[in-house]
């Protein structure tokens, strides 16, 4: 038979977890909103919170680039993985360069 306490105790983590399934759904549907609104802002955010966890950011550059941090991020991996002389070539024919996709 349970007891006054036992049954208060079983009650708190009940409402408790009702409680976090509430803001959990909340936060759901706010984000679902949010990206309706601005699906590329949402992307863009995201991808910088994943950049700051996986990478020590320093601020000033966090600051500097703000959305556009996973960008830069980014770019630096591609950077690395070029064969020495290449990246240097491409920012000289980067105002030239017309690019156009395929249909």
């Amino acid at each position: 038979m349970k007891t006054d306490a036992n049954m208060d105790k079983h009650t708190k983590s009940n409402t408790m977890e009702h409680a976090k399934e509430k803001i959990r759904k909340y936060n759901r549907e706010y984000q679902k909103k949010m990206y309706e609104k601005d699906p590329q802002r949402i992307k863009k955010y995201r991808n910088n919170q994943n950049i700051k966890k996986r990478y020590n950011i320093p601020a000033d550059l966090a600051e500097d680039f703000k959305e556009d941090l996973y960008l830069v991020v980014k770019m630096k991996e591609l950077i690395d993985d070029m064969k020495p002389g290449n990246f240097e070539k491409f920012l000289m024919i980067k105002n030239n360069l017309k690019l156009v996709k395929k249909d």
